[in-house]
């Protein structure tokens, strides 16, 4: 494994840590949307232009999403929106405009 993609793989390591602090510090679940979250999104920038940067390849999406997405296509959003939640311990509010985002790039939308 080259340097480059051990440096992509602790940088990704590191945000996912962080992101994993700032849901569990907002309260009730849901986003503050304040500095923690506009620093976490810098970050993430970071990384993916390292990644594009160094070829690295995309992370793959988790084996759970397929059924997300599978809820999502059904027209089942309640449903995905919990699963969702359940899987990531994201907000509702967070829940619902990920799954929402994940409906608007079915075609056809």
């Amino acid at each position: 494994m080259s340097d480059a993609a051990i440096a992509i793989s602790v940088v990704a390591l590191l945000l996912s840590a962080i992101a994993i602090t700032v849901s569990l510090a907002a309260p009730s679940g849901r986003s503050s949307g304040g500095p923690s979250e506009f620093r976490l999104a810098q970050l993430e920038r970071r990384v993916d232009a390292l990644a594009a940067h160094t070829g690295a390849p995309p992370e793959a999406a988790p084996d759970w999403m397929g059924d997300v997405q599978d809820l999502v296509d059904d027209g089942k959003k309640i449903e995905a929106i919990k699963l969702y939640r359940r899987m990531t311990g994201a907000g509702l509010a967070e829940s619902k405009d990920a799954v929402e985002e994940m409906a608007s790039r079915r075609p056809g939308a």
